[in-house]
């Protein structure tokens, strides 16, 4: 009898990514620069998550004048002022007011339904609201002190509390109903928002003109799971209803 033994694959997560290492400008004008993307330079996005259309995980040992994209989708961005600094296992990038990140227009970026944006962050202390990530559709993440989420221009969905020193996962889901603020794998916040976004071609901009440092910016087309966002976060949290 011939018998055939059949090996299931299932997503493991890269260490570097679960583990959280609480220890550790509006764009130019100006055309992005021109590059041919290899995929056998490119290192596997540190989300492996369906849905996943924009990865910038900062891996690149030069992030100037371009951070590559790892969703497959060719969205590399052109960027001024930044600097790779270590996160634990793996590399991040380190923004100054002065420092700008511009992923140029691209159809699947330019999201009208569910989405979520999830990223890392370590930020010094903020009087002013900082944007970290903006697709001029109108979505995008906030910060001042906290971080907030918003979708069409809405007010944002702020975080009750600062952000103690450190980093932190910080994530922002949409599902065509309500926004989700996460903090460290934690829903933080909610708000109904039954609203609809019209598909505006624009490009993403990151970094205006918030200060800190900022890892894993990864941006989804379908709103995330509390236990996708937990896993992404490295962190079980039993917060996954709205307060």
């Amino acid at each position: 009898m011939l018998l055939i033994l059949v090996g299931a694959c299932g997503f493991m997560p890269q260490s570097g990514e679960v583990q959280p290492d609480a220890q550790s400008g509006s764009g130019s004008s100006t055309p992005p620069p021109q590059m041919t993307t290899d995929a056998s330079f490119l290192t596997p996005c540190h989300s492996q998550l369906p849905g996943v259309v924009l990865c910038l995980d900062f891996e690149d040992s030069a992030l100037d004048p371009i951070a590559r994209d790892s969703s497959g989708g060719d969205h590399d961005a052109a960027t001024s002022n930044v600097t790779p600094i270590p996160r634990g296992a793996q590399q991040a990038a380190m923004v100054t007011s002065n420092s700008s990140i511009t992923v140029p227009q691209s159809s699947a970026l330019d999201l009208a339904g569910p989405l979520s944006i999830e990223l890392w962050i370590e930020a010094p202390a903020s009087d002013q609201d900082d944007i970290i990530f903006q697709h001029d559709n109108g979505f995008g993440v906030d910060f001042n002190h906290a971080p907030g989420c918003f979708v069409n221009h809405s007010s944002d969905v702020w975080a009750p509390s600062p952000l103690a020193a450190g980093w932190h996962h910080v994530a922002c889901t949409w599902d065509g109903s309500t926004i989700h603020t996460y903090v460290d794998g934690a829903i933080v916040a909610c708000a109904g928002m039954h609203t609809s976004l019209q598909a505006k071609s624009a490009r993403v901009e990151i970094s205006m003109p918030f200060s800190g440092s900022i890892d894993d910016i990864h941006l989804y087309n379908r709103a995330l799971e509390p236990p996708e966002v937990q896993l992404l976060a490295g962190t079980i949290s039993t917060a996954i209803t709205c307060p």
